[in-house]
């Protein structure tokens, strides 16, 4: 995925990709638009959901020294929306067939069609719903599973 490298080299921003507020800033965002838009809206149904991008993408979080900021954010999310009865939220960045399997991305963010496909009818079916229980559970098998020597080696090959 040629632009993990480019980023990773300094030839493209992180800032192009990601917004790295402090997290009170976020949470604050998250509160004042998020959460009073669930609150807004008690009749409307919403389905929030963490897309599985790439591996290379928390491999880029974590060397940056952010992953951890940004699950902390997601996390706050899922504390906050799960609290009401009009709220889904579905966790897909622990898909690891489909995060590790680089041909189904565009770049590190992006996947082609397979990834909607799988979101849309794990939705349909109610797979992947998660908690604050669940995803706490679920950002630290991500943090491991980024650290691991198999996910290093994966990521030096998609900087040949």
């Amino acid at each position: 995925i040629q632009d993990y490298k480019e980023i990773y080299e300094g030839k493209k921003s992180l800032e192009d990709k990601i917004n790295n507020l402090p997290l009170e800033v976020t949470k604050n965002t998250i509160d004042k638009t998020l959460i009073e838009a669930i609150k807004r809206y008690p009749d409307t149904k919403f389905k929030l959901f963490f897309a599985p991008k790439s591996i290379l993408w928390f491999k880029l979080l974590d060397q940056r020294g952010i992953l951890e900021k940004k699950l902390d954010a997601l996390t706050y999310v899922v504390d906050k929306a799960s609290a009401y009865p009009n709220v889904e939220i579905y966790n897909f960045q622990n898909v690891f067939e489909l995060t590790e399997n680089l041909d189904l991305y565009l770049d590190i963010t992006h996947f082609n069609k397979t990834g909607n496909i799988y979101m849309a009818d794990a939705m349909a079916e109610k797979r992947h719903l998660t908690d604050p229980e669940s995803f706490r559970k679920d950002c630290a098998e991500l943090i491991t599973r980024v650290r691991t020597d198999e996910i290093d080696k994966l990521a030096a090959e998609s900087l040949k």
